[in-house]
C-alpha cells in the first residue's frame, strides 16, 4: 500500500452536462424512484422529487462523498494498471496522468476497485452503409451520450433508435418541440401506455442507410428520405483500455466483462473487482451490496469459493447470457441477487456495515416503478412520493400481477 495507507480514488467527476464525455442531458430525471435508488445510510432531502432531477442526484452524491472527499484525486486519468504476480500474491502497478500539470503518477496497491462506470463508449449497431452515411453526413448520426436538449431538433426530421429509458425519454422531449412527428425505431414494441403518451411514430428497425437523398430503409421495406437526425439510444460498451493485455481477456465484443465471479471478482486476480456492471437495476444499492462483499473478502471475514467453482459460475453465465452478461432479465432478479450477497456477507466472522436487503416492499416498488414514472411525467414532474401518485403497497400485490 502507499505510505499513508489510505484508499485512493482516481476519477474525473463530471458535473457539467455540456461535457462531451457525460451522458447526462439537461432535462434528465431518474427512471427509478428515490426509495429504491438511495444508499441505505443516507436519505434524500425532504421534498426531493420522487424521480429526482440530475441536479438533485448530483447534490446527493456530493453530500454522500463528503467523508471521503479528501481521499479523491480529481483531474487524474489512469493510463495503465497491471498485475505484479509473486507466487500466490498479486499487487497492482498503477500509472496515471495529472490533467493539471501532465505529470505521471506511479504507485503500487494491494487491491483495486474499478468503479469507472460503463457509459462512456457508445454502441452503434452494424447497420448496412452506416459508415458511408456517417462519412457523407457527419452531423446527422449521433448517440444518446451526446444529446443535451431538444431545442436543436425542433425543425428536424428525427429518428430515435431504441426504446429503452433514454430512447423513450429523448424521443418524448424532441417530439414535444418538433414541428414534425418524431419517429422511434424499435426491435420490440414500446408498451402502449408509454407510446401513447410520447405520441411518436413507432417504426421498425433500420435495415440500411442510403447516402442518396439521406435515406433510410426499415426492415418492413418502407423508406424515409431527407433525414435530418438519427439518435442511437442503443447503449454502451464495456471497455477498460488502461488494463492493456488484461482488457483483451476480459472484454471481447464489449457486451460484458468475462471471467468474473458474481459479476464482481476477476477470477484470475480476485484483488481486482468491478462493481455496478449490471443493467436494469438500482445501481447504488447494488454497488453498496457488492462493496460489502469484496470488503469482507479482502478483510478475510468471508472466503471466496475455489477457483474451479468460480470458473463454473462464469461459464454458466456465458452460456446463459451470451455476450450480454450483466442484464437482470426480470423485475425481481436484482433484488434476489442483492439478497444473495446480503446472506453471504452476514456469514462474516466479524460483522462490518450491514449491506442492503430487499423486503417485499422493495420488490413491489421495482415492479410498479415503470407505471409510476409514466404517471409522474403525466402529472407534471412534481410528485414526491408513490402515494401522491396513487400507488400503495398491499401485502397481496403478487396475486394481482
Amino acid at each position: 500500500m502507499p505510505k499513508d495507507d489510505r484508499v485512493r480514488l482516481a476519477n474525473n467527476f463530471i458535473g457539467d452536462s455540456s461535457s462531451t464525455l457525460s451522458p447526462i442531458y439537461d432535462q434528465l430525471y431518474a427512471n427509478i424512484p428515490i426509495p429504491m435508488m438511495r444508499f441505505s445510510d443516507q436519505q434524500f432531502p425532504k421534498g426531493t422529487l420522487l424521480f429526482p432531477s440530475r441536479e438533485a442526484i448530483q447534490g446527493y452524491l456530493l453530500t454522500y462523498a463528503q467523508e471521503v472527499m479528501s481521499l479523491i484525486k480529481f483531474g487524474v486519468q489512469v493510463t495503465q494498471l497491471e498485475p505484479l504476480c509473486e507466487g500466490t500474491r498479486t499487487t497492482w502497478a498503477l500509472e496515471a496522468k495529472s490533467a493539471h500539470d501532465n505529470q505521471t503518477i506511479r504507485d503500487t496497491y494491494d487491491a483495486v476497485v474499478v468503479a469507472t462506470g460503463h457509459y462512456s463508449v457508445p454502441f452503434f449497431p452494424d447497420v448496412e452503409n452506416i459508415k458511408e452515411f456517417m462519412e457523407a453526413y457527419p452531423s446527422v448520426i449521433s448517440h444518446s451520450r451526446d444529446y443535451r436538449s431538444p431545442t436543436s431538433f425542433k425543425d428536424k426530421k428525427t429518428i430515435v433508435v431504441g426504446n429503452g429509458a433514454s430512447g423513450t425519454d429523448i424521443a418524448l422531449q424532441i417530439n414535444r418541440v418538433s414541428h414534425r412527428k418524431t419517429m422511434i425505431s424499435v426491435r420490440s414494441p414500446t408498451p402502449q401506455p408509454r407510446l401513447a403518451y410520447m405520441a411518436c411514430e413507432e417504426v421498425p428497425e433500420i435495415e440500411r442507410f442510403f447516402v442518396d437523398q439521406r435515406g433510410i430503409q426499415f426492415k418492413d421495406g418502407t423508406i424515409e428520405t431527407e433525414i435530418d437526425a438519427v439518435i442511437f439510444c442503443t447503449g454502451f460498451l464495456y471497455d477498460y483500455p488502461f488494463l492493456r493485455d488484461l482488457n483483451k481477456k476480459l472484454i471481447t465484443t464489449g457486451g460484458g466483462v468475462h471471467g468474473l465471479y458474481k459479476h464482481i471478482f476477476c477470477i484470475d486476480h480476485p484483488t481486482l473487482v468491478f462493481p455496478a456492471l449490471n443493467l436494469k437495476t438500482a445501481p447504488w444499492p447494488l454497488s453498496e451490496a457488492q462493496a460489502a462483499v469484496f470488503s469482507a473478502v479482502w478483510s478475510n471475514n468471508i472466503q471466496l469459493p475455489s477457483k474451479n467453482t468460480m470458473l463454473e459460475w462464469a461459464k454458466k453465465l456465458d452460456e446463459d447470457e451470451g455476450e450480454h452478461l450483466h442484464i437482470f432479465r426480470t423485475s425481481s432478479s436484482d433484488g434476489l441477487y442483492i439478497n444473495n450477497l446480503y446472506d453471504w456477507v452476514m456469514r462474516s466472522y466479524h460483522k462490518g456495515k450491514e449491506p442492503p436487503f430487499w423486503n417485499d416492499v422493495s420488490f413491489w416498488q421495482k415492479h410498479i416503478f415503470p407505471q409510476a414514472k409514466l404517471k409522474f411525467e403525466k402529472d407534471g414532474y412534481k410528485a414526491t412520493s408513490l402515494e401522491e401518485l396513487g400507488f400503495h403497497y398491499e401485502e397481496d400485490w403478487k396475486t394481482r400481477v
